[in-house]
């Protein structure tokens, strides 16, 4: 936080470091595409099988979101991780959301963005205890239609 406090009070990257900072910028930019596209390839095959939109087990039955995060960490860390290896209660706000955004893709035309990827990233660090803020309407409607609207700030 301190180097974006630095940048918005006008602070420059040192010169010496701008490539460094630009090469990193690139390969996280590469990395949040490769996740969307592997989000979209799945929701594709979802697609192809046909879903029944009105199916109630859908809405609940989050396992299989479960499995999806557990995969996306695994190839995060380079190690196998288990469903059960994670403790889903500190990372609710973050489950119930991307399990939300994940079915309404299925059942439109939207894609996953690269940006998408990196707003649902940063859901993974509000713990049980905390708040979210944004003011971005999409998000908070997620938020909302996940059953977290506890999660979200709202200012005084």
């Amino acid at each position: 936080m301190t180097f974006i406090a630095n940048v918005a009070e006008g602070a420059e990257i040192d010169p010496n470091k701008r490539a460094a900072f630009a090469a990193m910028l690139q390969f996280e930019q590469k990395r949040l595409t490769d996740v969307a596209e592997q989000l979209n390839g799945l929701v594709d095959s979802v697609r192809e099988l046909g879903i029944n939109k009105r199916d109630p087990k859908r809405k609940t039955d989050i396992n299989a979101t479960k499995q999806l995060i557990a995969s996306l960490v695994e190839t995060v860390i380079k190690r196998e991780v288990q469903v059960d290896q994670i403790k889903w209660d500190e990372t609710e706000l973050f489950l119930h959301t991307m399990h939300c955004l994940h079915l309404d893709f299925e059942v439109s035309k939207r894609r996953w963005q690269p940006n998408d990827v990196n707003d649902l990233y940063n859901l993974a660090y509000v713990g049980k205890s905390e708040k979210y803020w944004t003011l971005e309407k999409r998000w908070i409607n997620v938020i909302k239609q996940a059953g977290m609207g506890h999660y979200l700030y709202q200012p005084s």
